[in-house]
C-alpha cells in the first residue's frame, strides 16, 4: 500500500508542478498524510503548464506518426482521380 500512495503523490506532485522526488520520498515516510498535504499546498503554475504542454506535444506527435502511417498504408501512389477511385474500390 506504500507504494501505491508515493505513485499516487508523485502523480500530484507532477500535475500542480511540485518537486515529484521530494513529495515521493515523503510519501515514502509519512504514506497518505503526504497526498493530503500535496493536495493542499500550492504549486507552482508555471511548472504545471510546461509540463502539461510537454504532454500534449508530446501525445499529438504521436498521433500525427500514427496517422501519416495509416495514410501511406491506405493510398498508394495516384496520377488521377480515377486511380484513386480504383483503389478504393478494390478493397
Amino acid at each position: 500500500m506504500q507504494y501505491f500512495w508515493m505513485a499516487l503523490t508523485a502523480f500530484v506532485a507532477y500535475a500542480t508542478g511540485k518537486r515529484i522526488i521530494l513529495w515521493t520520498i515523503g510519501a515514502y515516510f509519512f504514506g497518505w498524510f503526504a497526498l493530503v498535504v500535496a493536495l493542499f499546498v500550492p504549486g507552482k503554475q508555471a511548472v504545471a503548464d510546461r509540463r502539461l504542454a510537454s504532454l500534449n506535444m508530446l501525445s499529438g506527435r504521436l498521433l500525427n506518426q500514427d496517422q501519416s502511417a495509416i495514410v501511406k498504408k491506405e493510398i498508394q501512389d495516384f496520377n488521377t482521380v480515377d486511380d484513386l477511385f480504383k483503389q478504393l474500390k478494390t478493397k
